[in-house]
């Protein structure tokens, strides 16, 4: 919606303080189907279907 934000680079180090479970995390995020069915954000995972569990 032409919004734009502006984020620092965080060291890895740095995030795992903020965000302890993210030490152990092995499983990778997916836009949600609605997201998806919306076209959000069909230009960065093109080929991408969403995993429902």
């Amino acid at each position: 919606s032409g919004k734009m934000i502006t984020a620092a680079y965080v060291p890895l180090p740095n995030y795992h303080s903020l965000f302890p479970d993210a030490v152990r995390a092995n499983q990778l995020l997916l836009p949600s189907t609605q997201a998806l069915q919306a076209g959000f954000p069909s230009t960065m995972f093109p080929a991408m279907q969403p995993v429902i569990r």
